[in-house]
């Protein structure tokens, strides 16, 4: 699947890693919050965040690579936060 390419480079979010699935928090942006929801079908709105499943993970960490037009997301560049037991 390919995701738009460098739309938002300025992009930050925070994802919680949980049992179910991942809960990502996007910010209070209507362009990133459309993108994301129309690029992730089984995203479900949860007030301020989005739960996406366990099955999505890959899916997630590559729009937000794609969309910020970093090609491989790295952990440690500030870029996002995680939480919860993940890689």
């Amino acid at each position: 699947m390919r995701f738009p390419e460098g739309v938002f480079p300025w992009l930050r979010v925070d994802i919680e890693e949980t049992e179910k699935g991942l809960l990502v928090s996007l910010p209070d942006c209507p362009a990133v919050q459309a993108q994301f929801a129309a690029s992730l079908k089984k995203a479900v709105v949860q007030g301020s965040r989005v739960a996406v499943p366990s099955a999505a993970r890959t899916a997630v960490y590559a729009w937000l690579s794609a969309v910020k037009g970093t090609g491989k997301m790295r952990n440690g560049q500030g870029t996002e936060s995680r939480k919860g037991g993940g890689p």
